[in-house]
């Protein structure tokens, strides 16, 4: 079996994406969620340039996640929306499950039990499929931590049951230490003394049996010596206490003085109280509020600095992306600047001022719209229409008989009260004309807009030509540019499709474009249909936005 360089280079690719993904989730563990937000966006652009879907769908959720964990959760809901709207094209278990999974957690965290439910059996039903242990397990806890938190012990307790059986016979490390913990404190919680005994003890009992460290052991050993204490058998829960101090401080000694020693030292206070040891209790008292004190502090002061820095972030990356966007609608197409100029010289030469003056009046005015129109992220669609009626009509004018066109409203559709991103269309007119007209002696156009989804606020804009087709079009300039041994490469495709990433990935304006080849009875080339979905606010949209 060979691998050619194309295999070679998806598999290098692939790794890269799993090194970068293995980061971000490092990041997320250790609670450093802006740098994993910084690591997210380039997992995602890392997708776009490899256009792997899946990855771009993984990127997406991975993304979504990072906004769930800062809090911003119309920006998580975004990713999401995105996230399905993959899977439902990729059809494949795994994704599935791990998008519905995510999308649970999401609910969850907003305290949407039913949605979080719904989502989790979901991703349940997905990982089953292929029989992924490890995804299982997350998704099994995840609906007992939904159900515990919605106050249905008895059934939070069934899954943490389950889970608890997947942890221990995938022999997991980490997933024996999360259920020990959750489960002993559901069981603690409901007073079931006994019960929180066994679970710690069974988690003790495999955490030793693969040989962890004491250290991971502090959070199982306090449980017992809670739980014993609890029952009133103050030896025993004391010398529980002793050893989930010894863990809680050589874990302290690596990762730094944190929650979990904390804890410990709240519950010797409570024992040598027990006791009746005023003094010990006394000792861990202080301990205990120097060191309150002390995460006090630092939880503040972690907090502002994150604060700052999602501040500055935000500052600079809206900062760029406006003067992206603003780079990318400026970008007029060279091609179609000197064809404007070739032709008022043109008029000029055959003595035709009034056409010329004409000619350059309006030509003037569609450089001042493109000025006005990239600082602004909506324009009426009335202003879009005005933009694009004045292009066409200057094409119109340099092809003279060859070049009709005509623009179709939805009459629903107010374009005065009704606003959409500046400067979309033109660019798919201008491939129109430019590469359909070749030896035509009629070409039209014709532009329709109308509402795609009025819950999610999208229109629908086709551009349909009569033109000789992408094909033919392709055949022509590969002849023409063998011919002048010369290759032009056509950027206005590529700024447009630059400023709808823009528009997508950095600004949460979702555009879809699709492309069609139209063809006649005959199966020849009869032009092309473009169909693009985009988003629209009303003036009172934008009027909340800016208030």
């Amino acid at each position: 079996m060979t691998i050619d360089r194309e295999d070679n280079i998806k598999l290098q690719q692939e790794k890269e994406y799993k090194e970068k993904h293995k980061y971000c989730s490092e990041l997320l563990q250790s609670g450093e969620f802006l740098k994993a937000e910084t690591i997210a966006i380039e997992l995602y652009e890392m997708a776009q340039r490899n256009w792997n879907k899946s990855q771009i769908c993984h990127s997406e959720v991975i993304l979504g996640v990072v906004a769930r964990l800062l809090g911003q959760f119309e920006k998580c809901k975004r990713h999401f929306i995105e996230a399905i709207r993959l899977a439902d094209e990729l059809k494949e278990p795994k994704i599935y499950s791990f998008v519905y999974k995510e999308v649970a957690k999401y609910y969850f965290s907003k305290g949407n039990w039913d949605q979080a439910l719904k989502h989790g059996y979901w991703a349940l039903e997905y990982a089953e499929k292929y029989t992924n242990k490890a995804t299982e397990f997350d998704i099994i806890h995840t609906i007992a931590g939904i159900y515990f938190e919605s106050g249905n012990d008895l059934k939070a307790k069934e899954y943490f049951s389950k889970a608890s059986d997947i942890a221990y016979k995938g022999n997991n490390p980490t997933h024996i230490l999360l259920i020990t913990q959750n489960q002993g404190y559901v069981y603690m919680l409901s007073k079931e003394y006994e019960k929180a005994i066994e679970s710690y003890e069974r988690g003790l009992k495999k955490q030793k049996e693969l040989d962890m460290p004491l250290k991971s052991m502090a959070n199982g050993l306090l449980g017992m010596a809670d739980a014993y204490l609890e029952l009133g058998d103050v030896e025993k829960a004391g010398a529980y206490g002793e050893e989930a101090l010894e863990a809680a401080l050589e874990a302290a000694s690596e990762r730094g003085e944190n929650q979990e020693l904390l804890d410990v030292y709240d519950f010797m206070i409570n024992y040598y109280e027990a006791k009746e040891n005023y003094k010990e209790a006394l000792k861990f008292s202080k301990k205990y509020y120097e060191l309150d004190k002390k995460l006090f502090k630092q939880n503040n002061t972690t907090k502002l600095e994150e604060m700052v820095a999602r501040y500055e972030m935000e500052k600079k990356e809206k900062e760029s992306i406006i003067y992206e966007l603003k780079a990318l609608r400026a970008q007029i197409n060279p091609h179609f600047i000197f064809n404007a100029l070739s032709a008022i010289q043109a008029f000029i030469w055959k003595a035709d001022n009034k056409v010329a003056v004409d000619y350059l009046g309006r030509f003037a005015r569609l450089i001042r719209q493109i000025l006005d129109y990239s600082e602004e992220h909506f324009i009426t669609l009335d202003n879009e229409i005005d933009f694009i009626t004045n292009y066409l009509i200057i094409e119109q004018m340099r092809f003279k008989d060859i070049l009709t066109y005509e623009i179709n409203i939805d009459p629903q559709i107010d374009t005065s009260f009704l606003n959409m991103p500046p400067m979309v269309l033109q660019p798919y007119i201008e491939n129109a004309i430019k590469h359909g007209i070749g030896d035509l002696e009629e070409m039209h156009i014709t532009i329709n807009i109308g509402f795609s989804d009025n819950v999610e606020k999208t229109l629908t804009c086709t551009i349909e030509d009569n033109g000789i087709g992408r094909e033919r079009a392709g055949k022509i300039k590969k002849e023409r540019d063998q011919a002048l041994d010369y290759k032009y490469e056509s950027k206005g495709t590529k700024v447009t499709n630059n400023l709808l990433h823009a528009l997508t990935a950095k600004l949460g304006l979702k555009i879809n474009v699709k492309i069609s080849d139209l063809v006649d009875a005959h199966n020849q080339a009869a032009g092309t249909h473009v169909e693009l979905t985009l988003p629209y606010k009303t003036l009172k949209d934008l009027e909340k936005h800016t208030t």
